[in-house]
């Protein structure tokens, strides 16, 4: 409006008419996600489920064990909301390391896997490699029919 104001007196000033431009085509884009929010609510009324983790606080850090989020609602990033929170709380509470678990170890864009990696990195995070993990099978048997069974299917 005061744009707007300023160019009724003043017409012709470009920098100005292109403030004003830039001005509605923000104001229309805030109009469509207010009219986007409203859905929303019609659909799911005021709580939206985005996204859960499981943490345990233990010993000296927090671990993040899973996560999940609504891929429909990727766009509101429930993910990182929740990551910040548990942040947040693990410097408030003195804790000396969060720790975001398990990676697959593909450390390359065209690996499956790597999204996780890359999500966790996004935290300035460091990777401690450690020894990884094994199968003790308890019932040799049943586990070599298991494998088999599983390679057909």
């Amino acid at each position: 409006e005061k744009t707007k104001a300023f160019l009724e007196q003043n017409p012709g000033n470009v920098k100005k008419e292109k403030r004003l431009k830039t001005d509605e085509e923000y104001y229309n884009s805030l109009l469509k996600k207010l009219s986007h929010i409203e859905e929303l609510k019609q659909e799911y009324g005021k709580e939206i489920p985005l996204a859960c983790c499981l943490f345990v606080k233990y010993g000296h850090q927090i671990v993040y064990l899973v996560g999940s989020s609504n891929y429909e609602h990727r766009v509101f990033r429930g993910p990182y909301a929740i990551q910040w929170k548990m942040i947040q709380e693990a410097i408030d509470e003195g804790y000396d390391l969060y720790n975001f678990y398990g990676i697959s170890g593909y450390f390359h864009k065209d690996e499956e896997g790597y999204g996780v990696f890359d999500y966790k990195r996004g935290y300035n995070a460091v990777v401690r490699e450690y020894i990884g993990n094994f199968i003790l099978p308890c019932k040799p048997f049943v586990f070599k029919i298991y494998n088999k069974l599983k390679h057909i299917y």
